[in-house]
């Protein structure tokens, strides 16, 4: 088995994505997902988060 590590592994803070290679990342996650982030603030990624990913929390038995 090969190993390696990165000292700046692509995407990294200090070796950011260009924009062509973040806008390739984004389809490769589906069709759909370049046109979901048009114009998404932060607040509007917070409702995408929760709607795509809820946390299901049992009910409190107390």
């Amino acid at each position: 088995m090969l190993r390696a590590t990165l000292a700046l592994p692509p995407g990294s803070p200090e070796l950011p994505a260009t924009e062509e290679e973040f806008a390739a990342k984004l389809a490769d996650c589906g069709a759909d997902v370049p046109g979901l982030l048009v114009g998404l603030d932060r607040k509007g990624a917070a409702q995408l988060m929760r709607d795509t990913f809820p946390v299901h929390r049992p009910k409190d038995h107390a």
